[in-house]
This record gives C-alpha cells, structure tokens and sequence, in this order.
C-alpha cells in the first residue's frame, strides 16, 4: 500500500508498507506513530518496482554494518547513515526512519520500503538480528551484494570483447554486401559481362541485406538500450 501520513511533530511523510489489508496498513502505521491521512493499493509498475542494483544495494549496506559496528544504536546509525548514504538509498530513509522509531525491526524496516532489495538480503539481516548479531547480519548481506555486482561486471566485461568482434565484422560484411560488391557488378553489366551464379546469388544478398538495414538498425539500437 502506499500512503501518506502524519508524524508526531505534525510533518508529512509517503512511503509503502506491507500488509494484507488497508485496515492491517493502518494499525502498522500506528504503530509507528505515524498518522494515516491517505492508504492506497499499489498499482501497475510502481507495485512491481525494479529491484535495486546489487552495487548500489552493497555500497549502502556496507556504509550501515561499519555504523553499526560503532556500537551505537539502530535509530542513531540509521540517522547518520542519512547523511552518507548513496543517491539510490535517499528517497526511502524517512520511512526507514519512521519505521525505526515506531519499534520495527531493521530488517522490517528496509523490507518494507521502497528501496525493493532482494529479498535474500532482508532474510539475512533478520537472522542477524534474531541472532543477536545484526552487525554480521548486515555485513553479510553486503558481502552478499558486493560479490553480485562483481560477477554482473565480470560477464559484461567477458561478453564485450566478443560482442565488438561481432558487430565489427557484421558491418564490415554488410558494407561490402550493400554497397561495393554491387557497384562491381554494375562495372561488370557496363561491360557486357556475365556474372557467375554464385556471383547473382552474393547481389541478391545484398539486395536483401539493403532492404533489412534499416530494421536491422533498429534491432540493434534497442539491444543497446536493454543491454545499458
């Protein structure tokens, strides 16, 4: 559900929150002192939401185990990692905030939020804490993300080098297919030549490749884009 309330001190905050019903949304706002002005159900893509990147995810949950590891409490550690938390963590620290202060758990707190973490980074987080040892919690989790984003890096990085001999070399064809093998072939026809079979079938490739340019363009614009 998302929703909008009041705190104590009479500020607005928005954020979501779990629940199966808007009834059991509020009685979880209340009891983080927050005041419900307005609950309603997610829809459409903001409901999906895309998960957060693994390097973001593990750059911020380092930063909170180091403050953790300070031995100061959650809310106090939340409330500095306030002021050095990356850009992608910014949006969401009020409502972690809030959620502390009302006596949630932390792993409750950032489960609950907008940041959507994988969910095995939350479970992890939790078992610390019902083990009394949120700090390892915490930083496992960041080990856990950190040596994600290093094995997304390392596949782009194997895939890159192939991926430039490929278009490399699909262009260098079709250049050659599209624009000089026909120009030979017109010198050829000025000359009253005959050209061979296998020679008719290359410009009739070529032919077909001119027709699929612009759409070939396209496909790889867009694979570029996805691949980002």
């Amino acid at each position: 559900f998302d929703f909008r309330a009041l705190r104590t001190d009479g500020t607005e905050c928005k954020g979501t929150v779990a629940a199966a019903t808007a009834a059991d949304a509020r009685e979880t706002l209340l009891v983080r002192a927050l005041f419900p002005v307005n609950i309603a159900v997610r829809t459409g893509s903001a409901a999906r939401g895309r998960m957060m990147r693994p390097a973001e995810a593990g750059l911020g949950l380092r930063i909170l185990a180091d403050l953790l590891a300070a031995n100061i409490s959650v809310a106090k550690a939340i409330s500095t990692f306030s002021m050095l938390a990356p850009a992608a963590w910014q949006s969401a620290l009020p409502d972690i905030q809030s959620a502390i202060w009302g006596g949630s758990s932390l792993a409750t707190a950032l489960g609950e939020s907008s940041l959507a973490l994988d969910p095995i980074i939350v479970t992890m987080i939790a078992s610390g804490e019902l083990g009394s040892d949120l700090v390892s919690g915490v930083a496992r989790a960041a080990d856990l993300s950190e040596r994600s984003a290093a094995n997304r890096n390392a596949i782009r990085n194997a895939l890159a080098y192939p991926i430039v001999l490929a278009i490399a070399g699909t262009t260098s064809l079709a250049f050659l297919l599209i624009f000089v093998i026909p120009r030979f072939a017109a010198i050829i026809a000025d000359v009253g030549g005959k050209l061979p079979r296998s020679t008719q079938a290359v410009l009739w490739m070529a032919s077909a490749g001119r027709a699929a340019l612009l759409p070939l363009i396209a496909t790889g614009a867009l694979a570029a884009v996805l691949w980002r």
